[in-house]
């Protein structure tokens, strides 16, 4: 199976598009939301994360690195 396609079978934390436009979530938020979904889907395995995500693994990891900043700052 493409793993693009396997990406699609579920919602990230069972919130779906629209619950998140109701939320006014930023796209900042809804890739947040997206790439932890992708690392619960599979079992934390990052590279196989950043796989299904298209993304370069060092790109996944800058991401993380990322929202931990501005999960510490908030």
């Amino acid at each position: 199976m493409d793993p693009h396609l396997e990406a699609t079978d579920w919602r990230a934390n069972d919130v779906s598009w629209n619950e998140a436009l109701e939320r006014g979530w930023s796209l900042r938020e809804l890739e947040r939301e997206y790439i932890l979904a992708v690392l619960e889907h599979t079992g934390g395995h990052r590279s196989r994360a950043a796989r299904i995500l298209g993304i370069d693994r060092r790109t996944l990891y800058r991401k993380l690195r990322e929202f931990e900043s501005v999960t510490a700052v908030t």
